[in-house]
């Protein structure tokens, strides 16, 4: 064996014990206690402020590591997420949060603003409910997908 090699897996084994001590993971569980709105959470994102955002089936939560901001659904303003029951959510390459809905409906955060612009897809007219569900959101770095909204149209 090559002097060198031995020598790094020496080395390796040496160190292997003190790797795991240096990286401390913490997990909290958070529940209706702690102001989430509700226990069970279909989707999880972390935004690049460090929000950490929590689609429940009681609408849409942001923590902020001590206390949630809850996202409901306000039938007369339109600015307002569209639904309560969060199915999606993605935080895309320039930040943009982005949630999905039972009703089929993505919603945008606007951060400046502190709500949401609602983008309706076109979906089929099936009398399953859901068939119009939105299940996932991601990005394409060449642009293609399933459904492409371009920010800039």
């Amino acid at each position: 064996m090559n002097p060198f090699l031995k020598h790094l897996f020496v080395f390796s084994i040496f160190l292997s014990p003190f790797v795991g001590i240096s990286q401390q993971v913490r997990f909290k569980h958070l529940s209706i206690n702690d102001g989430l709105s509700q226990n069970a959470v279909f989707s999880i994102s972390q935004d690049r402020d460090g929000f950490m955002w929590f689609g429940t089936k009681d609408g849409l939560n942001k923590f902020d590591g001590y206390s949630f901001t809850v996202y409901h659904n306000e039938l007369n303003n339109s600015n307002s997420i569209d639904a309560n029951y969060i199915t999606a959510l993605f935080t895309d390459s320039h930040g943009i949060l982005w949630a999905g809905t039972e009703n089929g409906v993505v919603n945008r955060y606007i951060k400046s603003s502190d709500s949401f612009e609602r983008i309706a897809l076109p979906l089929s007219n099936s009398l399953s409910k859901n068939s119009t569900e939105i299940k996932v959101i991601s990005e394409y770095r060449n642009g293609t997908g399933v459904y492409h909204w371009d920010p800039k149209d």
